[in-house]
């Protein structure tokens, strides 16, 4: 849900607003704690279910992710590219 609308807010005790985007930062420190913590303890059972769960998410959003990201990467290539050939890379 925090992927999909990263910007709702979500009230907690129907009073404190909290964005999913959080939500979403906190759920993702505690599945990196839940699989660090399965390994130490040699519970591999609990750090599977952890990585699968991971393994589903990118699944789903990582195709889109990526692209998305890979676009980002372009464009900024190309107008620092276009900076460069105006002159005003350097602050001119």
């Amino acid at each position: 849900f925090a992927s999909l609308n990263p910007s709702r807010k979500i009230l907690i005790f129907y009073v404190i607003p909290v964005k999913t985007f959080y939500i979403g930062v906190i759920d993702t420190i505690y599945f990196i704690y839940v699989i660090t913590v399965g390994l130490l303890r040699k519970d591999f059972s609990t750090a599977f279910t952890a990585i699968a769960a991971i393994i589903n998410f990118l699944l789903f959003f990582g195709p889109s992710f990526f692209l998305d990201m890979f676009k980002q990467v372009k464009n900024l290539q190309e107008k620092s590219k276009r900076m460069y050939k105006s002159g005003s890379y350097w602050g001119n």
